[in-house]
């Protein structure tokens, strides 16, 4: 269950990273441990990561399951639906292990049903068990910080049924599990870490910046060098200086730069235009974690009312139509939300046409709008940040 088809890394970056983790999948012993936690900040690329991995691996039938949680959907955000859909995808890739699945659910129908540690015991681990020869798998759990909370925890039982379980349960499975670095999920993870090594962990920002900046650098080149071939801009565009400025300005935030090109890339506007409108500040100082990417939201939001005399009432329109956006259980369409809001539906895909860099439009009105990346909701929701 993808978050976005086809959303990996760019080509050639990342690297490092995902060669540490190939190599873990591929390495064998007593000592290797099972579940490899990368945590990272918002926007640090946490998602592109696991859909390379989730690549590569398939490639190599080495796929066993994936589960993208995402705030946006309830059946991706429902701890519920997590080792169904694993369990489902598993048999998809090994016939005997489906076999032995199916004996299950015919003994115990409802088994799809009951309590976590019975799903995973019922669904995955026993029938596995059974499977001669099973060949290794990875499983990869994205965006955990995303799913329902039970018992204060992100995911209730999951995390610490794998932790403990797995490890003690003598299969070649290996599990890959993505989050931001939230206190209770550290706390998960620390609690069944003490005394043994059950996990390996990586944290995407506190990586080499060097590496990352030039992982940045590679992604902003390509793009806007498209983009400038594209528009037949007159090279060099945008040349070094600004270049180097944007990568400074990215830290370690990939959702930054993709949130650069996708502004700039807008065939409403002018590129040039774009572009020297995020470049006006006069503060290029990263004060604070986050200070540069609500930055750059802030610009994008301030160019939409630009020379407009009605801003106060597009701010409203936008505080009623996006605040919806960001707000609901589940996406809608620009169709139903004209009709929640009572809003002409032209008139709201007008409201929603200067926000195309931070927000999923689609062109059919009756397709849900999205939001690009989760920081974006963070952006609004958090106080003191917008």
């Amino acid at each position: 269950l993808a978050r976005a088809p086809g959303s990996g890394c760019f080509a050639g970056t990342r690297k490092t990273l995902i060669d540490r983790i190939s190599t873990w999948f591929n390495k064998n012993g007593s000592q290797v441990p099972q579940i490899f936690w990368l945590s990272g900040l918002g926007g640090t690329g946490k998602t592109a990561v696991s859909h390379t991995v989730c690549e590569k691996m398939h490639t190599n039938g080495q796929l066993g399951a994936s589960f993208f949680f995402s705030r946006d959907e309830a059946d991706r955000r429902r701890v519920a639906s997590v080792i169904p859909t694993l369990a489902y995808q598993l048999a998809s890739v090994n016939s005997v292990y489906r076999r032995k699945l199916c004996d299950v659910l015919k003994a115990h129908p409802d088994a799809p049903s009951h309590a976590q540690q019975y799903q995973l015991k019922e669904l995955l681990l026993d029938p596995l068990k059974e499977v001669p020869s099973l060949p290794p798998y990875l499983i990869i759990l994205d965006a955990l910080d995303e799913c329902d909370k039970e018992r204060a925890m992100e995911g209730g039982d999951l995390i610490p049924l794998i932790l403990r379980e797995l490890p003690n349960s003598g299969l070649n499975i290996k599990v890959l599990i993505t989050s931001r670095p939230e206190r209770s999920i550290k706390n998960m993870f620390n609690a069944r870490g003490r005394g043994m090594k059950i996990y390996d962990t990586s944290v995407l920002h506190d990586m080499d910046q060097s590496v990352v900046k030039e992982d940045i650098a590679s992604y902003l080149t390509y793009h806007l060098q498209r983009i400038q071939v594209d528009r037949n801009l007159t090279p060099p565009w945008p040349g070094d200086q600004v270049l180097n400025n944007l990568v400074t300005r990215a830290g370690l935030f990939f959702i930054f730069a993709a949130t650069i090109v996708n502004f700039v890339a807008d065939t409403y506007y002018s590129p040039r235009a774009q572009l020297q409108r995020l470049l006006y500040s006069g503060n290029t100082e990263l004060r604070a974690t986050y200070m540069q990417v609500d930055f750059l939201y802030l610009q994008v939001l301030r160019i939409s009312l630009e020379g407009r005399v009605d801003a106060s009432e597009l701010c409203a329109r936008f505080v009623r139509i996006v605040g919806a956006i960001i707000l609901l259980q589940d996406p809608l369409s620009i169709s139903a939300l004209a009709h929640l809001l009572a809003h002409d539906e032209a008139d709201l895909e007008g409201a929603l046409s200067p926000l195309h860099s931070l927000l999923d439009v689609p062109s059919n009105h009756d397709e849900p709008v999205r939001i690009f990346h989760p920081s974006f909701r963070d952006f609004l929701l958090i106080q003191g940040r917008c």
